[in-house]
């Protein structure tokens, strides 16, 4: 799908507010109904009152006619494109032998990027799209949702004065209390990426570390949000990972009960949250 909505279109050329939104999905996700959930909750709240800019959905691999059929059909079910300037998938055409997540099984052929190399080069193939084209772009998941209207605005509206590379989320759930105080300094991989030139290069070697980790078999499991961390301070710019009032992560497993957002970042505009059980199994 290529939709192209003039309508009320205003040409983003601001460095300093988004250009992009990015969507990262699975095959596994339109089959199991998260993207339809997803895409469910994204059509009840309004996106903008003065920007409409592009939105692509990157898949993990090639779609079969029937669930091109199906996405297709949920994008219009829910009038999609009224949200954005244009729609448009991405095959990140990841090989089935690198699309992998496991995180408990050692495997004696673990992929190179580790048992979580499906989404991490599911990330890194959409961090490096059309960079640029899109300088600012935020990369979102399927078990995110926003709480309030005119979000682009208000997303825009926090940025335009700030200076990062990644504005995101730490960790506030209820496993908090048992996390290491390093990891909790980690800023969760739903964000506001600025991708400037030094950022890129930044990137390149956190994906070199995680590399190398991995065929020293020091690690058989590291998701990149937690290789950035682990070598940000390797680059001295710890500063520039961003924990916005607006955003918030409380993605675990045990957080999916979790509903006094505003409590937690009382500015809360975007959520990172599991889905229940129920609602991950709901037919449609």
């Amino acid at each position: 799908m290529n939709n192209n909505n003039n309508t009320n279109t205003r040409i983003v050329t601001n460095p300093f507010i988004l250009h992009a939104i990015f969507l990262i999905t699975t095959i596994k996700e339109i089959e199991n109904n998260r993207f339809y959930l997803f895409m469910e909750r994204l059509q009840k709240v309004q996106s903008s009152k003065m920007y409409r800019i592009p939105f692509y959905i990157f898949i993990d691999n090639k779609l079969t006619t029937i669930q091109s059929i199906k996405l297709n059909s949920i994008l219009s079910k829910f009038k999609i494109e009224s949200l954005f300037s244009t729609i448009e998938i991405v095959n990140n055409n990841i090989l089935p032998e690198n699309n992998a997540y496991n995180v408990e099984q050692k495997n004696k052929n673990t992929p190179a990027f580790g048992n979580s190399s499906g989404p991490n080069l599911h990330f890194y193939k959409t961090i490096n799209y059309k960079v640029s084209n899109y300088k600012n772009v935020l990369i979102l998941e399927t078990d995110c949702f926003f709480i309030q209207h005119d979000w682009i605005d208000k997303l825009n509206y926090f940025i335009k004065d700030k200076f990062f590379w990644i504005c995101g989320s730490k960790y506030y759930g209820n496993m908090f209390n048992r996390m290491d105080n390093f990891t909790k300094q980690h800023i969760n991989g739903v964000a506001i990426y600025k991708r400037r030139d030094d950022f890129m290069e930044f990137i390149d070697f956190v994906f070199f570390y995680i590399k190398i980790k991995i065929s020293l078999k020091d690690e058989h499991i590291i998701n990149y949000d937690i290789a950035i961390n682990n070598v940000i301070d390797l680059f001295n710019k710890r500063n520039m990972l961003l924990d916005s009032p607006i955003i918030l992560n409380i993605s675990m497993k045990d957080d999916n009960k979790i509903s006094n957002y505003i409590k937690i970042k009382p500015n809360s505009v975007l959520v990172h949250q599991k889905f229940n059980h129920y609602t991950d199994q709901k037919e449609k």
